[in-house]
């Protein structure tokens, strides 16, 4: 029989998006134990940073870079340039090790700094010893493939064994270099994956008193071959805004108010992946915050609205509802507005008035294929005065 050869495949974007999410949990948890001073979660974090930044084996992009190039990001950070070498040239060569601090971060702190592409970054010299010289790139992959990230080599070199034995607080200096480089790619992986994550929505509705005996779903999205999904709802005269994440985490939050039918309410939801990594989930009618939750273990959505199939007055997997209700100046940002922009557009839409709006009846539904931004209505479109 032929012996069958199995070709790999490139794996789908959504995959590598998770795959960053996961990476940073594993940072994140780990940099916690080590705080704690379980220092051998160390080598977990040699092995992220070089799937993050510096993998290039069999010519793979590394992760963090491969999803910022999707979508576009430019990834760049501040740092002071070394300068010893040229101001004091005499000294130099009287240096046997030397760890260069050249101050780095993604937010300017000071006017000495000067802007820097990540890439660039990692090939930086930061830590000499005699004739060596070692760039970010090069100190993680060693300590990667030989202690633990990758490997545990049966070999090392004299200069990287060297370097390891200078320490404080019972830490390595090349670890507390690695651990400000994890911090460094945590907030790089948090601002890529705010630009999939967050999300912010903003819509008029005119809710009736019509009697019902469950929950109605007056929205509901749901992203086609995988577990995403948000709906609001109402039921017993709150709304309610449950998600499930691509990896089928739910969680529902509630207005603390009960609604007022027959009225026109400004309706704001937002998602937000914080600079913490938790996801905040918040409601607004009118101006007014009635529903907030924190999570601690962040979500993962995403925010291209187009790619969801949508519903308007039905679930996606449900049946026609005996409800009406109007809808409009519905708008949804992929990024959260901040406090004076959502104040200016609480403010325009607050001060709009109807003479009609865009109505759904008993048993009607509207429909938005996925990739499609139109909506068709089961029974045309309609509208009503209010």
């Amino acid at each position: 029989m032929k012996e069958e050869h199995f070709q790999p495949i490139d794996k789908s974007g959504l995959e590598r998006i998770k795959e960053l999410y996961f990476s940073l949990r594993i940072i994140a948890d780990c940099k916690s134990l080590i705080e704690k001073g379980n220092y051998y979660q160390i080598s977990i974090v040699y092995g992220q940073l070089r799937s993050l930044l510096t993998d290039r084996s069999k010519g793979i992009t590394p992760l963090l870079f491969d999803i910022a190039s999707q979508l576009n990001m430019d990834l760049e950070l501040f740092h002071i340039p070394d300068t010893f070498e040229k101001d004091l040239p005499d000294l130099v060569g009287n240096v046997t090790i030397r760890f260069i601090d050249t101050h780095f971060s993604i937010d300017k702190i000071s006017p000495n700094q000067k802007k820097i592409s990540l890439k660039d970054f990692l090939d930086i010299i930061v830590v000499t010893n005699k004739s060596k010289k070692y760039a970010v790139r090069e100190i993680i992959n060693e300590l990667a493939n030989k202690y633990g990230g990758s490997h545990y080599s049966q070999k090392t070199n004299m200069h990287l064994l060297e370097l390891l034995s200078f320490s404080t607080n019972n830490q390595t200096m090349l670890d507390q270099l690695i651990i400000q480089l994890a911090d460094l790619a945590y907030q790089f992986g948090i601002y890529v994956l705010k630009n999939i994550t967050d999300i912010e929505l903003f819509m008029h509705l005119y809710l009736t008193p019509k009697k019902i005996k469950s929950e109605v779903f007056l929205l509901d999205y749901k992203l086609p071959y995988n577990r995403n999904r948000f709906s609001i709802v109402l039921n017993q005269k709150r709304l309610h805004f449950k998600i499930i994440d691509t990896l089928g985490v739910y969680y529902q939050i509630s207005s603390n108010c009960l609604i007022e039918y027959n009225k026109i309410h400004l309706l704001n939801i937002s998602i937000e992946t914080t600079s913490n990594f938790n996801t905040s989930i918040k409601i607004y009618i009118q101006e007014n915050l009635v529903g907030e939750l924190l999570l601690e273990n962040p979500i993962l959505s995403f925010n291209q609205i187009h790619s969801y199939e949508c519903f308007m007055n039905k679930a996606v997997d449900g049946q026609k509802q005996k409800y009406e209700f109007g809808l409009s100046e519905f708008l949804v940002y992929n990024k959260l507005q901040n406090y004076v922009q959502k104040n200016q557009l609480f403010e325009f839409y607050s001060s709009k008035k109807y003479n009609n709006i865009f109505w759904l009846e008993e048993n009607e539904f509207g429909h938005k294929k996925s990739e499609k931004r139109d909506f068709e209505m089961s029974n045309g479109f309609k509208k009503k005065e209010i």
